[in-house]
């Protein structure tokens, strides 16, 4: 498999990997990512992880299959403590888990960070606990995409430790910036708008029932006020998708 053929989710991430690096894939599953990688002489070398059985073994016969044993090690273990100082890692991914359980990997294998310079992290959901745990631990993020699969939608981050990357929360409402994407907010992609706009309508009609069930005194429902300042972000952020949600 090369990269070509990746999804579009994996497809980005390696296309956003430094060239000639050590890669480490964290929960890789076929090691899909590291081989196409390797295939198409994108990096020097990679260790490939995963914590399930099912998935290491899938890894070790993909690597094994495309003869790459000799540039992806393929290792059983729990998130970064598979990795030691001596792989001279330079780029950690993450993919196809949500924003909290990398968080979690990334808080508990924080001394396993060594030296890696980029990371870059897919959440299924819950990207602002991600966006968050990097602007807390030095990273700055410097790419960032919404991509949609069917009905769902995935958020990618590319971050880097580097003082020579600008800040993207500089000049703006940082704690929106850290729920929409800062980056994300700025390019307001078709996927990114869509997302927005499918809450939006979702928020509104569980707002509606709120409503119905509590007539008597919403402002003092927390379920309701909860709700109404999501709905006023997201507002503030795409300032017509109210009369968009309705036309819809």
């Amino acid at each position: 498999m090369h990269v070509k053929q990746l999804s579009e989710r994996l497809r980005f991430i390696a296309l956003n990997t430094p060239r000639n690096t050590t890669v480490a894939d964290i929960g890789t599953d076929h090691a899909q990512l590291p081989v196409a990688l390797a295939l198409d002489g994108l990096i020097n070398k990679a260790v490939a992880s995963d914590v399930n059985g099912g998935p290491f073994q899938n890894a070790l016969r993909n690597v094994s299959n495309h003869q790459l044993t000799e540039r992806i090690e393929v290792r059983h273990g729990n998130g970064l403590t598979t990795l030691k100082e001596s792989d001279e890692v330079d780029v950690i991914t993450i993919a196809g888990m949500g924003g909290g359980l990398i968080c979690d990997i990334l808080t508990k294998g924080k001394q396993h960070l060594f030296n890696a310079k980029t990371l870059i992290l897919q959440a299924n959901v819950a990207a602002e606990l991600v966006r968050s745990w990097l602007s807390n631990h030095g990273f700055t993020i410097q790419n960032e995409t919404m991509i949609q699969e069917g009905e769902h939608f995935y958020e990618v981050i590319v971050a880097v430790k580097s003082d020579d990357i600008a800040d993207p929360y500089d000049g703006g409402n940082k704690s929106l910036a850290m729920r929409f994407g800062p980056l994300l907010m700025k390019e307001q992609s078709d996927a990114f708008m869509q997302k927005w706009h499918n809450e939006y309508a979702h928020l509104q009609r569980i707002k509606e029932q709120i409503a119905i069930a509590n007539y008597q005194d919403l402002n003092s429902n927390e379920a309701y006020v909860r709700i109404q300042k999501q709905i006023d972000q997201i507002e503030e952020v795409i300032p017509n998708v109210n009369y968009s949600a309705r036309g819809h």
